[in-house]
């Protein structure tokens, strides 16, 4: 895995812009194999914890567009 922002450096960044932290996903050899094949994580690896990762940033964008929405957990 590697963190492009450094291990925490995103969710430092979106506290110093004062912005929502919605998630943090490291590039990691499997997605962009996988992406480079046209087969996204979520699809090809639905239980694996990156799917897992992408799930979560999805529902926190869907709760701050769509607050009244009930979404199951992931």
């Amino acid at each position: 895995e590697s963190h492009i922002f450094g291990d925490g450096g995103a969710e430092r960044t979106a506290k110093e812009m004062e912005l929502d932290f919605l998630g943090d996903v490291a590039l990691h050899s499997e997605i962009c194999q996988l992406s480079d094949k046209g087969q996204p994580v979520v699809v090809s690896r639905p239980d694996s914890k990156h799917t897992q990762y992408y799930k979560a940033i999805a529902s926190k964008i869907v709760a701050k567009l769509w607050p009244e929405t009930k979404l199951p957990s992931v």
